[in-house]
């Protein structure tokens, strides 16, 4: 993209006045998308301590990270340190259900967090899309 086109785009976004509330409409699916992943991740890290995951029978540390996962917190948060094969034979759930659109809501949450070229949500309806549908995802962990 030439680096016109960005610094124009940038000073658009920039000139546009926060009195005006034009700022603040055009950002609003990011701003929502800042403060979501920042609630679910504080609401993960309350419902599942580090050390508690850690202890799971389940846990396998991820390769890229020294630290405890979202997924592995949200499974925890949803099943605490129970075993896939318990609940699927013992109480008929499948592990995997709701967490299915997780992933899909975590990513969008984070790409839509950054504003950049690609990323930017100007429409109503596509903001309102995208709430409901990470809103629908993070709604099935909990």
């Amino acid at each position: 993209m030439p680096a016109i086109f960005i610094a124009a785009r940038q000073k658009r976004l920039i000139d546009e006045r926060m009195s005006s509330g034009a700022l603040v409409q055009r950002m609003r699916g990011h701003l929502f998308a800042a403060g979501l992943r920042e609630l679910f991740a504080l609401s993960l890290e309350t419902l599942a301590p580090e050390d508690m995951v850690r202890n799971c029978a389940w846990f396998e540390q991820a390769m890229d990270t020294t630290r405890v996962t979202r997924r592995q917190r949200a499974l925890y948060a949803t099943f605490g340190g129970l075993l896939d094969n318990f609940l699927k034979d013992e109480l008929g759930i499948d592990p995997d259900e709701p967490h299915n659109g997780l992933g899909m809501a975590l990513e969008e949450l984070n790409k839509r967090t950054h504003v950049r070229p690609g990323t930017l949500m100007e429409a109503p309806a596509k903001i309102e899309a995208f709430a409901e549908r990470v809103i629908r995802a993070l709604n099935d962990v909990f």
